[in-house]
């Protein structure tokens, strides 16, 4: 009996703790409404949904698990920063700034991330169904099993990237650069020499 009450109690500080660790930082909330300027802040969960957030920088702030559904980030610094889990449903990231950031299991289904820049950054499995990345700039990023269901990739800067298992069934493509890239079936695409060279013999004569 005691050990299981000292069991129960132990589960319960460790989720409490947990809860905890995940709550936002109340004043680096404020701050950010107030500046739209929160560099390494800790707004983890913070509850952001549909907020004008234009322009806001986030350098490397902690994002993981926040409700930015709907949310206006356009133009906005995100580099660096932590967005794991969190929820940009909706969301306009329309030339944002999103290098070396992380994305995974992010959950950006119809979110505009059209002329945004994403180099290098880690999507693994998140969701991107239905977003616009149209002249989006994703080189050298990780979308290993991500979902890109009906996504919209026009001109999108896919030099490089991880797609091994990334769904891509029902995605527009037109005019997307796939140099050197993983693609779903583990085959590496041509450089861009190799496929310009593959256009020109396709050409007739």
């Amino acid at each position: 009996m005691k050990t299981t009450v000292v069991l129960a109690a132990t589960l319960l500080m460790t989720f409490v703790g947990s809860a905890a660790a995940e709550a936002a930082n109340p004043e680096h909330v404020e701050q950010l409404r107030k500046t739209k300027r929160c560099r390494r802040c800790d707004l983890s969960g913070a509850d952001l949904q549909g907020a004008d957030l234009a322009g806001v920088s986030l350098l490397s702030a902690n994002l993981q698990g926040a409700n930015l559904s709907q949310a206006n980030l356009a133009n906005a610094d995100l580099n660096g920063a932590n967005l794991s889990g969190a929820n940009l449903r909706g969301a306009n990231l329309r030339s944002a700034d999103v290098d070396a950031a992380l994305l995974r299991y992010a959950n950006l289904a119809g979110a505009n991330l059209s002329e945004a820049s994403v180099f290098g950054s880690d999507l693994r499995y998140a969701n991107l169904s239905g977003a616009d990345l149209s002249a989006t700039t994703m080189r050298g990023s990780s979308l290993f099993r991500a979902t890109l269901t009906g996504a919209v990739m026009q001109n999108t800067d896919l030099r490089g990237a991880f797609l091994f298992l990334t769904d891509l069934s029902g995605v527009r493509l037109s005019g997307v650069n796939l140099s050197s890239a993983i693609l779903p079936n583990g085959d590496i695409a041509p450089e861009e020499e190799e496929q310009e060279s593959m256009r020109l013999m396709s050409l007739p004569r």
